[in-house]
């Protein structure tokens, strides 16, 4: 930009007097920058952090160009929850597994943080397969259609105006990002008397392009299908946000999903919906409980008890006195353990052991009494 003509131009006009830096100069203050930043940034995973997980995504840009976004995440020193982008490298062969995994150990390698990496989490395209199976071929070239004729689009705004609906525009969906069936399906929705109009004005719907319409059943599974997938879209806007996304926050979230989907299949038998959303509810039930195995969780399991440390779930509604009960003992008896090899560490004087046993003891009492 700064070795182009009008920009040129456009600067000996507002400014004749200032020489501007050329490219290979700006360049080099940008190279010079990121490498201070990412000494810096390698200096503090280093020193502060003992286990870093990795989250990837890849994705195309604008320019039809693979590139593959690592990033890291861990606890600070202080209890804070950090993240910070690695790298952005372009990912031109083939996203085959073992292409992605050289492509990792090629940037865990280069930040020399290989023996602090505890998990890596990753998209998958193929993750909503059944849902997309269900509609999205037949809503994909609806929304594609609208897209790329704009005669059909100024049709939809008008068609909305007279209709006294708000004006909104289609959604197209994306493989990399299961949520965005949901949005589809859901906006679909909501414009689908507009949208009907104008697939059946013969003026703007050549004859060839009116197999775009959905047929009533169809629209009704994209009624039903973006009401179940609504509770998993809220699930994944919470996870989202950095400071949602501690273990804690896990069993909560899939114990409600759990709950949803149990009233959703329960509901059934009173008011049926068609097969194929009978079978996404059953499939999505038996992965998530596949996946988690929630029915076998004991009270002990971290899972079970980072909620009840926290303050934002310390009364979890599905589980029993009894459980509820069992957990704080067992969170009192591992306080207790942590408290006692604090005490047995060769920095402390045999006078302080023998008080920080004398400590622990009424609490261990008191976590038997709990039981």
């Amino acid at each position: 930009m700064v070795e182009g003509e009008g920009f040129l131009k456009l600067m000996d006009y507002l400014e004749p007097n200032c020489k501007v830096p050329s490219r290979k100069f700006i360049t080099g203050m940008i190279y010079k920058k990121h490498k201070a930043v990412k000494a810096k940034l390698q200096d503090k995973l280093e020193t502060e952090a003992s286990s870093i997980a990795l989250t990837t995504d890849i994705w195309t840009s604008s320019a039809t160009e693979a590139y593959i976004t690592v990033s890291a995440h861990y606890i600070s020193t202080e209890w804070k929850m950090i993240s910070c982008v690695l790298e952005t490298p372009d990912m031109p062969e083939r996203h085959t597994g073992q292409n992605i995994a050289d492509k990792l150990m090629e940037i865990v390698d280069n930040w020399g943080i290989s023996e602090k990496i505890s998990v890596i989490v990753h998209d998958q395209a193929s993750n909503m397969e059944s849902s997309s199976d269900i509609l999205e071929r037949a809503a994909s070239k609806l929304v594609g259609h609208f897209k790329h004729s704009v005669v059909a689009s100024e049709e939809l705004k008008k068609r909305q105006k007279q209709m006294e609906q708000s004006e909104l525009k289609l959604i197209q969906s994306c493989t990399t990002q299961w949520n965005s069936t949901y949005y589809m399906l859901k906006r679909l929705v909501e414009t689908r008397w507009p949208v009907s109009a104008v697939l059946s004005c013969e003026q703007v719907t050549k004859r060839k392009d009116r197999y775009l319409y959905l047929k009533s059943d169809q629209w009704t599974l994209a009624e039903e299908l973006a009401k179940i997938l609504e509770p998993f879209e809220t699930a994944t806007t919470f996870f989202s946000y950095e400071e949602n996304s501690s273990f804690s926050t896990t069993l909560p979230v899939l114990l409600g999903l759990v709950e949803g989907l149990r009233k959703e299949l329960e509901r059934e038998s009173e008011d049926p919906s068609p097969p194929a959303i009978e079978e996404f509810k059953r499939v999505v039930a038996d992965e998530i409980a596949r996946r988690w195995d929630l029915e076998q969780l004991e009270t002990s399991d971290p899972m079970v008890l980072a909620p009840l440390v926290d303050p934002r779930f310390k009364l979890i509604q599905s589980l029993s006195e009894d459980s509820k009960e069992c957990i704080r003992a067992s969170i009192i008896e591992q306080m207790d353990s942590f408290s006692l090899a604090a005490a047995m560490t060769p920095s402390g004087s045999e006078d302080e052991v023998e008080n920080e046993v004398q400590v622990v003891e009424p609490a261990q009492k008191k976590a038997k009494k709990l039981t």
